[in-house]
């Protein structure tokens, strides 16, 4: 099972599957992207995929598509905007913008390839690195326009209470309808990102923000895997659905 860093919530999720399936084990990677390209490969049976890195390589690798079963979990990551007070998502449409996406391969860098995939207008230039204080300095000191980070906007989580520390920096809404899309699933149409809005808190003051979210997928090699072995995986995500992805 392809999951992700050991301290993911990826590889959580792939080594409670995998202790409750026989013979099964959580192989750590560098992520969604890479554990389709591994699959593609025939070097593992089942990944551990963000929704929106998923419809982009397919997008690549249309042959796939009928190759692989996804089961779509209730594991939901939001795709944060975090910019300068000011700005808007439509700065990213202009010429000479820059966007730090995180690591190459980051959920935050693939969320920005997908959402480039589904609104071309979207013309920053990546950057990619560490996403530290480093990254939110950087952004302070207008060495680029914008941060680009996929996961929970969680209020406890530590670059969350960073990005809110600042006071020159916030959330910013990310709802252009050109990123409301559909992609096909077990020959099922799916959105790919649903539409919400979060509230978060800033300087003891509720904020409320409009993001995009996307799921986590469990997808299983049709041609790797036996119609048994997708059914026994559907039952364990079905027993453990709530807990999954989570560190207890």
């Amino acid at each position: 099972i392809g999951t992700a860093t050991e301290t993911s919530s990826y590889y959580k999720a792939g080594s409670k599957l995998s202790s409750n399936l026989k013979g099964a084990y959580a192989a750590t990677t560098d992520g969604s992207g890479h554990n389709l390209d591994l699959m593609a490969e025939g070097k593992i049976n089942v990944a551990l995929v963000q929704g929106d890195v998923y419809n982009h390589w397919i997008n690549a690798h249309p042959a796939y598509a009928d190759k692989f079963t996804v089961i779509v979990t209730d594991r939901t990551e939001h795709v944060q905007l975090i910019m300068r007070e000011g700005m808007t998502e439509d700065d990213l449409q202009k010429k000479g913008a820059k966007i730090f996406v995180g690591l190459q391969k980051s959920g935050g860098a693939g969320s920005w390839r997908n959402m480039q995939l589904l609104e071309p207008n979207y013309i920053a230039e990546p950057v990619y690195g560490e996403l530290d204080q480093l990254a939110i300095n950087d952004l302070v000191n207008r060495k680029y326009d914008g941060i680009i980070r996929t996961s929970h906007i969680d209020p406890s989580n530590e670059f969350t209470m960073k990005v809110n520390a600042n006071k020159g920096l916030y959330f910013a809404d990310v709802d252009d309808s050109d990123l409301n899309d559909k992609i096909k699933l077990n020959g099922e149409d799916k959105s790919i990102y649903n539409f919400t809005t979060e509230t978060y808190k800033k300087a003891f003051i509720n904020s409320s923000v409009k993001l995009i979210e996307t799921r986590a997928y469990i997808v299983i090699s049709n041609e790797l895997t036996s119609r048994k072995q997708r059914a026994e995986i559907a039952d364990v995500y079905r027993d453990f659905k709530v807990t999954l992805f989570q560190w207890v």
